[in-house]
């Protein structure tokens, strides 16, 4: 009898730290997002990219204004390698 294999999902890394994000998923309806696990838990939590953009955006906005000036990615304070 044939085993199914199941393809490991690869997990999404930030490019310059290579710091855990979570892994990239497909909708059945066709949407992207990104599936992020709880540390320390088994929980999980599936957020549409969508989403995510819309969270980002409103909470810079609240929290640093609409005039902050857009930095390279990656220049972090203190990262001056």
């Amino acid at each position: 009898m044939e085993e199914a294999t199941v393809p490991k999902r690869k997990l999404l890394k930030t490019p310059l730290h290579k710091i855990p994000i979570g892994e990239a998923y497909k909708s059945g309806d066709g949407h992207y997002g990104i599936r992020i696990k709880k540390p320390k838990g088994q929980e999980y939590e599936d957020l549409p990219l969508d989403r995510l953009l819309s969270m980002v955006v409103s909470e810079a906005d609240n929290q640093y204004g609409k005039e902050q000036a857009p930095h390279s990615e990656g220049a972090a304070a203190g990262n001056n390698n």
